[in-house]
């Protein structure tokens, strides 16, 4: 049995993970042994997930096939490894990993026998192994979008504006930050000692990107609030990620001098100290 210590982090995992994971129905219960039923009697809710369910039942016709569909099974919480893994090999399948800490195992079934599983007392829940993607959200999450519709529609993007981003240096060349004409950086210094204006630490390129992220990359999944603003690189942090205040005053002494050069309008620094 777990310890309080880490069945309170199991249950905080669980949570984090049955949110990262819901979709169609969700993926496990929050808590482990919410839905425990006693030993014997038939469990009063349906272990399978719906679209699980619903996959089996559009490859109704194709059983045949003998093909294995990988599923994660949570465990009851009286259940053993040994005792779940037998019950898997009883059913033909084959068992791809045991995640121990969150009493679940990822399994291959065939179709015909995943259905078997709302009858077995050692599992509490039958879900598919969904397929996950990386998103991108940052013009929804800050509302860029909806603030570039508020004056008569327009579409500003940040065009004609420079933002000088006091960092860890940016890499030029990186997709995100590319424009018609090449690279959306104009300009680059370093007030460091390093001599080079690239980004060996990756904050700076960070940063960038969601100031002014280019909305032709992965068809604007990554758009950052600014994607049209021209990019002025001053590089005030090292390969570590640390630099000196005389390194900020000096770049931002630099930005006053040639703020109509440049048309700086805004000014990030995402940094700080104690």
């Amino acid at each position: 049995m777990f310890q309080r210590s880490d069945n309170t982090i199991r249950r905080a995992a669980l949570l984090l993970l049955a949110a990262l994971m819901m979709f169609q129905g969700g993926f496990v219960s929050a808590v482990p042994g919410s839905q425990k039923t006693n030993k014997g009697r038939k469990a009063k809710h349906r272990k399978i997930a719906p679209d699980l369910d619903q996959q089996i039942a559009d490859s109704s016709g194709k059983l045949s096939s003998g093909r294995l569909r990988p599923v994660i099974l949570q465990l009851d919480d009286f259940t053993t490894e040994a005792a779940a893994r037998n019950a898997i090999a009883l059913l033909g399948g084959r068992v791809r990993r045991f995640h121990n800490k969150f009493r679940l195992m990822t399994v291959e079934l065939k179709n015909s026998r995943v259905r078997d599983l709302e009858a077995d007392d050692n599992f509490t829940r039958v879900s598919p192994d969904r397929e996950v993607t990386s998103q991108g959200h940052l013009e929804v999450t800050t509302a860029a979008a909806q603030a570039r519709t508020v004056v008569n529609n327009s579409t500003l993007d940040g065009s004609g504006v420079g933002i000088a981003i006091l960092d860890s240096g940016i890499d030029a060349s990186h997709q995100l930050l590319a424009g018609t004409g090449g690279s959306r950086v104009v300009y680059s210094q370093d007030f460091t000692s390093d001599n080079i204006t690239g980004d060996t630490y990756g904050h700076g390129t960070h940063v960038a990107s969601l100031a002014a992220g280019a909305g032709s990359f992965e068809n604007g999944a990554y758009t950052g609030v600014a994607p049209g603003a021209s990019l002025i690189n001053l590089r005030v942090l090292g390969d570590d990620g640390r630099g000196s205040a005389s390194n900020i005053i000096a770049a931002l002494d630099w930005c006053i001098a040639n703020k109509d050069a440049y048309n700086i309008r805004v000014i990030n620094l995402s940094l700080g100290s104690i």
